[in-house]
């Protein structure tokens, strides 16, 4: 059942059928709402979640239908219901929380253990899936409508690198790097740049580690039309203790820019060298690196939100925070983030640093004792989040605070 409802007083014979949906929504925790409230409340699932995906003024949630776990999308201003897709094979239990999807003309593919979904964002209708008997990332990077995956073929010691064509789900293997005889080696989704307008380079991120021995973190570089030419560079310092890459890179332009164990570097893509590199207390668990507007956040693990200057790499402003946040959203010129180990929503001026709000989830109309989880959004003016039994929706106002229904939320 959605947490969604127009009232409808036409006909009497409706009037018990009404009271039991309403209470419906106080039995889950949610309140219900009009077509033209901003704030809305779903129904969350309890046994999987996903960041919100967010495409086109619609917002895709891990939810439930009924008591079934399943994929509910509506609509970003009202919440009003668009369509739900069904865990018919229940597979979304296996979906990693902080995964990376693609979208391209309306397609949807999400990566899901050893399985590739494709679902129309129109209607909720699956288009193809693909299944493979092979481990899997759980990034897909794409360029224009092809897709890309990295799978560990163990028995043949090979790391695949797949292409799929997003509308019909052909497949064919473009790259392969082989597994080593010693040690582990992970060779992560590449992610594509073009340059000049027309080359495709791909960059895939390796870490080759060998207990108590080594670890090598190397960038590999080549080209999607001539995937037999590639060029290696290394991106962290050889190590005893396995750090190197663990997060997909950025490409903005001619530059991509990468999480490294402690360390933030920037690579000029045309001539593959190092342009800078700043070396951090700890390391970025949880969270991912966001660019926006020349900016890039990193969220460290020694409880700082660190702002550098995306051209030099220069530190703008650090914030203390919690440990093990999550990913960093920016709206309305604020930075927005959930503490993983507090439960509490940052809200941070984005040109300065300063700490604005923290908000406690009891402030936006959760239970007592809950907290915000890692999985949320904040942008188009919108704040979503969620304890893991509802998704709330609130307006973000011009100086930062979340609205409900029209008023500033406690700021506690």
């Amino acid at each position: 059942m959605d947490n969604y409802y127009q009232p409808n007083n036409k006909r009497r014979k409706y009037a018990h059928l009404l009271w039991v949906i309403f209470c419906s929504f106080l039995l889950m925790g949610c309140k219900p709402v009009s077509k033209e409230a901003r704030d809305w409340c779903i129904k969350a699932s309890e046994s999987f979640n996903l960041y919100p995906i967010v495409h086109k003024g619609l917002v895709v949630l891990a939810g439930k239908c009924g008591n079934a776990d399943c994929l509910k999308a509506v609509r970003m201003d009202t919440g009003a219901p668009v369509w739900n897709w069904l865990d018919s094979d229940s597979i979304l239990h296996k979906s990693y929380y902080n995964l990376k999807h693609y979208i391209f003309d309306d397609v949807l593919l999400l990566p899901i253990g050893s399985r590739l979904i494709a679902i129309s964002l129109a209607d909720g209708n699956t288009l193809w899936q693909d299944q493979r008997s092979w481990p899997a990332e759980s990034f897909v990077e794409g360029t224009g409508s092809r897709a890309l995956r990295t799978y560990y073929d163990q028995e043949n010691r090979v790391a695949r690198i797949l292409a799929f064509d997003v509308y019909s789900g052909v497949a064919r293997e473009i790259k392969t790097f082989s597994l080593p005889a010693e040690g582990r080696l992970s060779a992560r989704t590449p992610v594509a740049a073009v340059l000049d307008g027309k080359d495709t380079i791909c960059i895939s991120s390796t870490i080759h580690f060998i207990p108590n021995i080594n670890t090598r973190s190397r960038l590999i570089f080549w080209h999607l039309n001539n995937p037999s030419f590639q060029e290696t560079i290394e991106v962290y310092p050889d190590n005893l203790s396995g750090d190197g890459v663990t997060k997909q890179g950025i490409v903005d332009g001619t530059r991509s820019y990468w999480a490294a164990g402690n360390q933030v570097v920037c690579i000029d893509l045309e001539n593959r060298k190092e342009l800078w590199r700043d070396t951090f207390p700890q390391d970025m668990l949880t969270s991912r690196l966001l660019l926006d507007n020349g900016q890039l956040f990193y969220a460290c693990e020694n409880e700082v939100l660190y702002a550098l200057e995306a051209e030099n790499g220069q530190i703008r402003w650090q914030c203390p925070i919690a440990g093990t946040p999550s990913r960093v959203y920016v709206d309305k010129g604020k930075v927005f983030l959930v503490g993983g180990s507090d439960g509490k929503l940052y809200v941070i001026d984005r040109n300065s640093g300063r700490l604005l709000f923290k908000y406690q989830p009891a402030s936006l109309g959760f239970e007592n004792g809950n907290s915000f989880r890692r999985a949320f959004y904040a942008g188009d003016d919108k704040l979503i989040v969620t304890d893991y039994k509802s998704w709330r929706a609130f307006h973000i106002s011009e100086n930062g605070w979340i609205e409900m229904n029209g008023d500033n939320a406690g700021n506690r």
